[in-house]
């Protein structure tokens, strides 16, 4: 957590946090991500049985934190602009404070947030990742290397590193701007190094 002025490059990698009321969690993070700010709130599919009927369910997407929405930290001014309106076009938000100054979080702060919103995706919609893609992974006891996927069912991912190591993690917990988008590695010597 970080308080006081910062530089925009500090910007970058930090969120403000937004508070709202629990229904509006949803549209707000909505609203804004369309009117183009870059803006997110963990959220799942939960299936809830449809009004007046014992069986019929519908899947409806929901607030994993409700009455919280991040936003990156580089829009705070236009945020701020908002607050100003006498009739605001976005559902009501304040900014979260602490000590009068404006909470803002980095990145690595919220990506476990991230892993509970990727293990809360139904099983259809989970990555997995093709066999030979390389991979690098940020944080946890191997943060820093660099490693080829053997193999990924959307619940667990191989990963060999060099060929000394292989290692099977959670496919949630490996961010999908870890896995390298270039033409997978093929053959058994590029797997295996």
């Amino acid at each position: 957590m970080q308080r006081g002025s910062e530089g925009q490059g500090d910007m970058d990698d930090r969120w403000c946090i937004l508070r709202t009321g629990g229904a509006r969690t949803l549209p707000l993070a909505s609203a804004l991500a369309a009117a183009g700010f870059e803006a997110w709130t963990p959220s799942e599919m939960v299936r809830r049985r449809v009004c007046r009927s014992r069986k019929a369910t519908e899947a409806r997407p929901a607030a994993i934190m409700p009455t919280f929405v991040f936003v990156r930290a580089r829009h705070l001014a236009d945020l701020h602009r908002i607050l100003r309106l006498p009739s605001n076009p976005y559902p009501a938000f304040s900014l979260f404070r602490y000590l009068g100054d404006v909470v803002r979080v980095r990145d690595s702060e919220i990506e476990r947030l991230r892993v509970v919103e990727r293990r809360a995706l139904p099983r259809a919609q989970r990555p997995s990742y093709q066999p030979g893609a390389g991979v690098r992974l940020s944080e946890g006891p191997y943060a820093g290397m660099s490693g080829v996927i053997q193999s990924s069912n959307g619940r667990r991912t191989m990963i060999a590193f060099g060929g000394w190591m292989t290692i099977e993690i959670e496919t949630s917990t490996l961010p999908p701007d870890a896995v390298e988008q270039t033409q997978p590695i093929t053959g058994a010597a590029a797997l295996a190094a």
